[in-house]
C-alpha cells in the first residue's frame, strides 16, 4: 500500500494514545502497520503522548522511518487520556477514526474487520472484544470478575447493535470522524477513567448507533504487576469512584443517593456475609472478589458524600488516588489508605 491517501477510498486514522510504553508502543504499532485493507481503504498511524519521558518521539520517528504505513507523532502535554484522544482526533486526516490502545495486540485482520461490520450495519461506531495474555496458570488463578478488572472484554459472538447502558470500549473501536465532532470529543475534565463511558452515553443521546463486531478482536498484555492483589483493589476504588460521578451526570444527585444506598445495602446483607463464607471456605479468588466489591461500594459512598457537600467531605488524598495516572503508587500490595 502506498504512503497516505488512495483516491476514492476513505482514509482510516488509527489513534494510539502512549504514556512511557517503552517496547510496548513499538509493538503496538508493528501490528497497526501490519492491519490489511483488501484494497478498501487507506491507512494513518496518529500516535499521541500523553508526557511520556522514554524517549516516545524519537521512538516512533525511527518506526515511521521505515514504515510503509504514514506515521505521525503529536504531544498532547501530559493532560490526560480525554484531552489526549481529542488531539489525536484533531491531527486525524481520515474520515474514520480507529483507537487502539499502547498495551494491545492485534491480527492483521483487525481493522477490516470492524470496518466490515461498519460497512454491513451502517454504525456510526463500532467496538469489538477484548483477551488477555496470560498462561494457563494465571488465568486459572484468577476470577471472572478478576479478568474484567483486567479489561477482558466479550459481547457474544454475532454482530449485534448494543443495547446495555455503557458497552463500548475506545480501546477497540471505530467510529466517523462527523460523528466524533458531533458528539463534541471527550470531556476533558474527567480523569478517573469513566472518560468513555460518558462520551458513548452522548454519542447514544444524539440518536448514533453502536454496533459491536466479534471477529475485531485485541489481546491485551497483561503486566505482571497488574496481577497483584493490590492492584485490583485500587481498581475497585476507583471503578466505584467513576460509578457514582456517571451516575450523577447521568441520574442527578436524588437518584445517585438512592444508588448509593443500595449498593451499601448490597455491601452488608450480600458481600459481606459471602466474603466471610469464602474465607471460611478458603476460596481465595472468591475472597477477592468480595473484597473488591466492598471497596468498590465504599469509594461509590465517599464520592456521593463528596457530591453531598465538597465542604465537609474534601477527601483531596482520595480523590487522586482514583486518577489513572496514580495506578503505579497502588498496585504493589498498597492498601486503599
Amino acid at each position: 500500500m502506498s504512503r497516505g491517501a488512495e483516491p476514492g477510498r476513505p482514509t482510516i486514522s488509527i489513534n494510539v494514545c502512549t504514556y512511557n510504553a517503552g517496547e510496548l508502543l513499538a509493538k503496538a504499532l508493528d501490528c497497526m502497520v501490519r492491519q490489511e485493507t483488501g484494497g478498501e481503504f487507506s491507512l494513518e498511524i496518529v500516535v499521541i503522548d500523553d508526557g511520556s519521558t522514554d524517549g516516545a518521539a524519537e521512538g516512533v520517528a525511527e518506526i515511521a522511518a521505515t514504515s510503509r504505513v504514514p506515521i505521525r507523532y503529536c504531544s498532547a502535554g501530559g493532560k490526560g487520556v480525554s484531552h489526549a484522544r481529542n488531539t489525536g482526533a484533531a491531527e486525524s486526516r481520515g474520515e474514520w477514526i480507529a483507537w487502539f490502545d499502547q498495551d494491545q495486540l492485534a491480527e492483521p485482520t483487525w481493522l477490516k474487520d470492524m470496518w466490515s461490520t461498519a460497512r454491513e450495519t451502517g454504525a456510526d461506531l463500532v467496538d469489538g472484544p477484548r483477551d488477555l495474555l496470560l498462561t494457563d496458570g494465571q488465568r486459572a488463578g484468577l476470577s471472572d470478575f478478576c479478568r474484567a478488572c483486567l479489561g477482558e472484554i466479550s459481547d457474544g459472538d454475532t454482530v449485534h447493535e448494543h443495547v446495555r447502558r455503557h458497552g463500548s470500549c475506545t480501546g477497540n473501536a471505530l467510529i466517523k470522524k462527523e460523528v466524533f465532532d458531533a458528539v463534541g470529543g471527550f470531556d476533558e475534565s474527567i480523569l478517573d477513567g469513566w472518560e468513555d463511558w460518558d462520551y458513548v452515553r452522548r454519542l447514544r443521546a444524539k440518536g448514533f448507533a453502536c454496533w459491536y463486531s466479534p471477529k475485531a478482536l485485541v489481546h491485551h498484555v497483561v503486566s505482571p504487576d497488574r496481577l497483584d492483589q493490590g492492584f485490583f483493589k485500587w481498581h475497585a476504588t476507583r471503578v466505584g469512584a467513576a460509578f457514582a460521578s456517571r451516575d450523577l451526570r447521568e441520574w442527578g444527585l436524588p437518584k445517585t443517593l438512592l444508588a448509593c444506598f443500595a449498593k451499601m445495602g448490597q455491601a452488608l446483607f450480600v458481600n459481606a456475609p459471602l466474603l466471610a463464607w469464602a474465607w471460611f471456605m478458603r476460596e481465595k479468588k472468591e475472597q477477592l472478589t468480595r473484597i473488591c466489591l466492598l471497596l468498590r461500594a465504599v469509594s461509590y459512598a465517599r464520592k456521593t458524600l463528596f457530591f453531598v457537600s465538597p465542604r465537609l467531605f474534601p477527601q483531596e488524598g482520595f480523590h487522586a488516588r482514583v486518577q489513572l495516572r496514580n495506578e503505579p503508587r497502588f498496585n504493589r500490595n498498597n492498601e486503599d489508605r
